[in-house]
C-alpha cells in the first residue's frame, strides 16, 4: 500500500488538492497496490468526490479546542456515520508523525483508544526503533506502525530504503511478535525504495515529496507501485 501524505503544502492543498487526487484516481486505476491519499483537513470533502476508497486525515487530537481535530469529530467523517446520508468520510488516521508528536506515549496510547473505538483505523509514526517499542509498551494496539526516522524525511539524496535496511528488517521483527503491518517512510522516492521496503518486511510506504513534487504524478506512483510485484 502506498499512502501519500498531502501535508499543508500549496502545492498539494485547495485546487492542487484536487488536481493530485485526480491523478492518483488514475493511477489506482492501472494497479492493485492500495493507495491511500491523506489531505488536509479543509481538503477531504473535496477529495472525496473524486476518489472512492480510502481516505485517512493527518492528525487526530484527545480533545477538542481551537485548531484541532478531535477523534470525536473525525469520527463523523467516518463511512459508517455518513452511510444515511449517501456519503462516505474518513477510515483513519495519521497518529506522532514526526512533524506533530504527541506530549507523551500515555497521551498517544489515549489517542489510539479513541479511534479503535470508533473503528478508525491508525498509523503510528515512530522515529526511531527505540520508539516503537515505547509506542507499543501500553499494550493498545494501532492497525500499522510506520517507522520514518526524522533526518530522512523529504532527503533528495538518499532514503531509509538506502541508507538503513537493516533497521527495516529490525523495525519489521519487532512488530512481527505482536502482528502489526510495519509501513516506512523517510526519503522514499522511486521503485528501488519500494522493492527494498518489502524485502525487508513493510507491507508499505508513506511518502509525500517524491510525488508532491513529480512531473508525472500517475507514473511516478505506479512506478512505485510496481516495487510491490
Amino acid at each position: 500500500m502506498i499512502f501519500v501524505n498531502f501535508k499543508s503544502s500549496v502545492r498539494a492543498t485547495g485546487a492542487n488538492a484536487e488536481k493530485l487526487v485526480k491523478e492518483l484516481a488514475l493511477a489506482q486505476k492501472e494497479t492493485r497496490v492500495p493507495i491511500i491519499p491523506v489531505p488536509h483537513d479543509l481538503d477531504i470533502w473535496m477529495c472525496r468526490e473524486f476518489w472512492d476508497g480510502e481516505i485517512w486525515a493527518q492528525h487526530a487530537d484527545f480533545n477538542g479546542g481551537t485548531g484541532k481535530s478531535p477523534v470525536e469529530t473525525l469520527k463523523e467523517w467516518h463511512p459508517t456515520s455518513l452511510k444515511l446520508r449517501g456519503a462516505s468520510g474518513i477510515s483513519g488516521v495519521f497518529l506522532n508523525h514526526s512533524e506533530h508528536k504527541y506530549d507523551g506515549y500515555t497521551l498517544l496510547s489515549k489517542v489510539i483508544n479513541q479511534c479503535n473505538e470508533y473503528e478508525l483505523k491508525t498509523l503510528v509514526f515512530a522515529s526511531s526503533i527505540d520508539e516503537i517499542d515505547k509506542i507499543l509498551e501500553p499494550k493498545i494496539i494501532p492497525t500499522y506502525i510506520a517507522y520514518e526516522p526524522p533526518e530522512l524525511i523529504g532527503s533528495p539524496d538518499t532514503s531509509v530504503a538506502k541508507s538503513k535496511p537493516k533497521s527495516i528488517k529490525e523495525a519489521a521483527d519487532r512488530l512481527k511478535s505482536q502482528g502489526i503491518p510495519l509501513i516506512v517512510g523517510a526519503g522514499i522516492k522511486d521503485k528501488e525504495d519500494a522493492v527494498s521496503c518489502v524485502e525487508y518486511g513493510a507491507v508499505g510506504i508513506a511518502l509525500s515529496s517524491a510525488i508532491i513534487h513529480a512531473e508525472d504524478i500517475k507514473a511516478k506512483v505506479l512506478e512505485l507501485a510496481e516495487g510491490f510485484k
